[in-house]
């Protein structure tokens, strides 16, 4: 946004189109008003983070204002509660303003609010409880806070299921010993006491314990059914080392993906601002004088900039890159004339 000496907005551009020109009006009037240059923005239907940034005729005295340029971007509730695993409101005043909760359930949480804007920390929203914890992002005249809730039974989800499996494995044991011992005697007793040290040593994850497999009676046969079982128990242990081990890259990469486009957002701002002068000074130099050759540097080091942050935007997203011929002369060419 783009506006003048004035306050008054000259230049609007949004990328869905949903931020009406009087709103926005009314919060640069307000931002301008409280000399915020970080501010938050509501749209009416979303809540934006803002940066203005005046501009002046004479960049050192800063004696004569030429106008102000605001940049922001859109708080999405979905994104914030992907990385999260949560569920996530936006709150501006006492207003739940968007959220990834459906619009019942909205209401709902809204009712949980106390009179000064506080939240308990356990909340019951259509039969389920979750935990609730708010953080205020700012504390001006229209405080924006988020609200982060996580369904307790998301929590016990994996507790329950490791429950399940344990109450599986004990019947399992239980079986197992019964059927031993209805076919205990002596002759049995030296093979079965290989397989109880067999199954002592897998609880130690010990899979290269030798077991005596020959024979044809019962208890041989249990022995090859657990030598069987624990080559087939070492192997998933392998597997499930190896996909831990892709899972913790792929998140590692993720990571750096994310910290990419967060880099390449806040490096274009900058480039933006950076080349907004740049032209501003093309435009009131002529060709000839002393710092205009200055000036076309550093427009082309931000056109160079700015294809920098679109590659970093391309990794952060995991895009497929299409490779180009370069022109060997022209990048010597633009070198040496810089």
């Amino acid at each position: 946004m783009l506006a003048d000496r004035e306050g008054k907005i000259v230049a609007l551009h949004t990328t869905l189109n949903e931020f009406p020109l009087a709103v926005a009006q009314a919060n640069l009037n307000r931002s301008l008003q409280l000399g915020h240059k970080a501010a938050w923005w509501y749209s009416g239907t979303q809540l934006y983070q803002v940066v203005t940034q005046p501009f002046y005729d004479d960049a050192v005295s800063k004696s004569a204002l030429s106008g102000t340029v605001v940049v922001g971007r859109r708080i999405d509730p979905a994104e914030l509660g992907r990385i999260s695993s949560s569920q996530i409101a936006l709150r501006l005043g006492s207003n739940i303003v968007s959220s990834t909760l459906g619009p019942f359930r909205e209401r709902e949480l809204a009712r949980h609010l106390t009179a000064d804007g506080g939240l308990p920390k356990n909340v019951d929203i259509e039969g389920e409880r979750f935990f609730a914890q708010s953080v205020d992002l700012t504390t001006s005249l229209q405080p924006v806070s988020i609200v982060v809730l996580k369904s307790y039974s998301v929590v016990f989800a994996d507790l329950q299921k490791q429950n399940r499996l344990l109450a599986g494995l004990g019947l399992a044991a239980i079986l197992m010993g019964v059927a031993v011992a209805f076919v205990i005697s002596d002759r049995f007793t030296r093979p079965l006491g290989n397989l109880v040290a067999g199954v002592h040593a897998l609880e130690r994850n010990d899979y290269g314990y030798m077991l005596e497999t020959s024979g044809t009676d019962e208890v041989a046969d249990v022995t090859r059914a657990f030598d069987r079982m624990r080559k087939t128990l070492k192997s998933n242990e392998v597997q499930k080392q190896e996909l831990e081990n892709q899972l913790r890259q792929a998140q590692k990469m993720e990571a750096v993906g994310r910290l990419a486009g967060g880099v390449a957002h806040d490096f274009n701002n900058l480039l933006t601002v950076i080349k907004g002068h740049g032209d501003l000074m093309l435009d009131r130099l002529q060709s000839g004088e002393p710092f205009h050759f200055s000036a076309q540097q550093i427009d082309k080091a931000a056109v160079r900039g700015t294809a920098l942050t679109r590659q970093l935007l391309a990794f952060s997203r995991m895009q497929v890159l299409q490779a180009k011929p370069l022109d060997l002369n022209t990048l010597v060419s633009e070198m040496s004339g810089s």
